[in-house]
């Protein structure tokens, strides 16, 4: 009694002419899923990539990569945000210092 499938190595060759008639390319790539500037493009990007990682159009560990490279986009982004925040803060006390400097100070009772 024969075991396995006896077509297999037809199978492979199929599978791999099938691979590379849709392997992704840089241009596909660039194109399904645009540049990356603003929160709104992380959150598509990252739905796109759960969506092809899903369907087996990419490999679990090149699927991780690209997460892994939108999360430190915004971890960037945060970033950014957040040193803008802290001098206009900054810019506010000083404007506030120099308010208050020469008026006299008031103690409460």
């Amino acid at each position: 009694m024969p075991r396995g499938n006896p077509d297999i190595a037809r199978h492979a060759v199929d599978g791999g002419k099938a691979k590379a008639r849709n392997r992704l390319t840089l241009d596909k790539v660039e194109a399904a899923f645009g540049s990356l500037k603003t929160v709104e493009d992380a959150q598509r990007r990252l739905e796109r990539l759960g969506t092809w990682a899903a369907a087996g159009m990419m490999a679990g560990s090149v699927a991780g990569a690209a997460v892994r490279s939108v999360e430190v986009w915004l971890k960037a982004q945060e970033s950014k945000l957040t040193r803008e925040v802290v001098e206009d803060l900054k810019g506010e006390l000083d404007r506030l210092k120099a308010e208050l400097k020469g008026r006299p100070v008031r103690l409460a009772p």
